[in-house]
């Protein structure tokens, strides 16, 4: 700057700036996409970079939306667990960044916890291959699984065709339960158990029981 005398000056430094036009860079990573509930675990790591980078936020939140877990940090890794997966759906990853020219970037991801193992259905009673002389039968038996929901009795005659069927509701993960059918005639049965699960999984026991009703006495 010059006056009218022509006395002239500059300030006392130079300035600088820089012009930046680049977005940060986001990168997301896993080890697996699909996990059974109760089972499997993943591995999650993320990273936000930027020569002027500002501020990071990364979360994963619930499949109803909810936040499991958030960071500031520019990166990171976290392994959750079956105790952190505790919800059927999909989850889903989130990373944003921005520097200090105010540009930003985002990426997301996702991963299914899902359910696709049946129960386990143990038969305890009657035993197998028994004989008795009672035409009122409770059968016993137990399943579990992460999320039990109903079992079928299935009981079947000598010549295989289906003697009675009895459904009810279960629930939580173990359940041990009676079911009682009366006026049995004499003949032999087989019988078994058809449990499902919440998600539509469903088995029986390994094997059928066999069981013999006979009231006569001897001659």
């Amino acid at each position: 700057v010059c006056d009218q005398s022509s006395n002239c000056d500059w300030a006392s430094i130079n300035w600088t700036f820089e012009v930046d036009t680049k977005t940060p860079t986001v990168t997301i990573t896993k080890n697996t996409t699909n996990l059974e509930i109760g089972i499997d675990s993943i591995n999650i790591t993320w990273l936000a970079t930027d020569t002027n980078l500002n501020t990071t936020i990364f979360n994963i939140t619930y499949p109803n939306g909810t936040i499991l877990f958030d960071s500031t940090n520019d990166s990171g890794e976290i392994i959750l667990t079956p105790n952190n997966l505790t919800t059927l759906g999909t989850y889903n990853i989130n990373l944003w960044a921005n520097n200090t020219a105010k540009n930003f970037n985002s990426t997301t991801d996702n991963f299914t916890v899902q359910d696709t193992t049946p129960p386990i259905v143990n038969l305890i009673t009657p035993l197998n291959d028994t004989t008795t002389s009672l035409t009122n039968i409770n059968f016993t038996f137990n399943a579990t699984n992460t999320a039990l929901k109903n079992a079928t009795l299935h009981i079947w005659n000598s010549t295989k065709d289906i003697y009675a069927t009895n459904t009810t509701n279960i629930t939580g993960t173990f359940n041990q339960t009676t079911l009682t059918i009366t006026n049995f005639i004499d003949n032999k049965y087989e019988w078994n158990v058809l449990v499902c699960d919440q998600s539509s999984n469903c088995d029986w026991a390994s094997i059928n029981w066999t069981f013999e009703v006979d009231t006569k006495t001897p001659t």
